[in-house]
């Protein structure tokens, strides 16, 4: 560890292979554990000539898991720009990527939204709709 302390073998989670290697086998999200999974690494190689430190690297683990994203409902007057988050859960925040929004309109169904004329999808993947109309508010919106 970057921290100066010898890494110790913990089977299942990062293990220290015979080459020296440092390796992390696949885990569930109940084995996942920040001192092991996100943390900062390097490497000594020592011999009679002396000795060698490598570059920090730092391991960030991501689980594998289903999201549960939220929409909640905005009040907004009639031509004004409503403003859409798409809520998750805190910890998978900075591995989440929004990809794409969703409206669902009674008699139409639901379909993609292009970010184009009233609708603007934001770098942070929120959503705004310009010059909103009383037909918005029948719609659900998902992301």
């Amino acid at each position: 560890e970057a921290s100066d302390k010898e890494v110790s073998h913990i089977p299942r989670l990062r293990e220290v292979l015979s080459n020296g290697s440092l390796y992390f086998p696949p885990f569930s999200q109940e084995e996942f554990t920040s001192d092991v999974h996100v943390n900062t690494y390097r490497c000594t190689a020592t011999n009679s000539v002396g000795s060698i430190v490598s570059r920090d690297s730092k391991v960030r683990a991501d689980v594998v898991q289903a999201y549960k994203l939220q929409v909640h409902n905005v009040f907004v007057m009639r031509g004004n720009v409503a403003v859409l988050r798409c809520q998750m859960p805190s910890g998978p925040k900075s591995s989440v990527q929004i990809l794409t929004w969703l409206k669902d309109e009674p008699m139409l169904g639901r379909s993609a939204i292009h970010p184009e004329g009233r609708f603007i999808v934001t770098s942070m993947g929120t959503l705004h709709v310009r010059d909103t109309t009383p037909e918005d508010s029948y719609s659900k919106f998902f992301c």
